[in-house]
């Protein structure tokens, strides 16, 4: 960290966590170490470079109920969360958001229960990964339409919570998509062609984020 302490303002510090004993053999951390080690990743971070911004990541914490072997995320993300914020050491929650269906996703992604659940965390959330699967409605005239208010509905969900950053993912553009090119998941079409998702992600961040001089 120290080496690359002038280079990134952001940490993932820890990603992907099953903090709970039932699922130890999918997390090594937590397997050779034990429950402290989110709390040492993150005292170790803040150690080091103190203006840094933490990051604890997970999938599919956008949802209240789904659960990934046995082990609610949302759950498990609320609680450590808690901990780590009571602590001083975190400040945002990562969350993997793969709309309407990538593997191990729900089937179809509620878009006002995201939103509760991400004012239910303790520190603003950062979508660190970002798709849209369109084949539930594909054979709809307007389906890049529905695709951009479903994209659009998530990323007011994450600004409700107070967040200034989000990231696309998964392979660009739709024919290298990680769901596949049926999927069509990502702003651009084949050939790089802008489709409405792309232009209302450019809207948020105008809206948003640009400072008027």
């Amino acid at each position: 960290m120290n080496h690359f302490k002038d280079n990134f303002f952001a940490y993932n510090v820890v990603n992907e966590f099953y903090a709970t004993e039932d699922n130890d053999g999918q997390d090594i951390m937590l397997k050779v170490i034990g429950k402290d080690y989110i709390d040492i990743a993150f005292e170790t971070v803040r150690k080091t470079d103190p203006t840094a911004i933490t990051v604890l990541n997970q999938a599919e914490n956008h949802t209240l109920n789904w659960e990934v072997n046995g082990t609610n995320p949302y759950q498990t993300t609320l609680r450590v969360a808690k901990r780590l914020k009571e602590k001083g050491l975190l400040d945002m929650v990562g969350s993997q958001c793969h709309v309407d269906f990538g593997p191990g996703s729900p089937a179809y992604t509620n878009i006002a229960e995201m939103t509760q659940v991400y004012k239910s965390y303790p520190v603003p959330v950062f979508i660190s990964e970002l798709d849209a699967n369109t084949e539930q409605y594909a054979s709809q005239p307007d389906r890049f339409l529905i695709q951009t208010q479903r994209v659009k509905g998530v990323l007011q969900a994450a600004l409700d919570s107070g967040s200034s950053f989000f990231n696309l993912w998964g392979g660009f553009p739709d024919e290298l998509g990680w769901l596949g090119p049926q999927a069509a998941s990502t702003p651009w079409a084949t050939g790089w062609v802008e489709k409405s998702m792309y232009f209302e992600i450019l809207r948020n961040l105008f809206k948003n984020y640009a400072k008027v001089v």
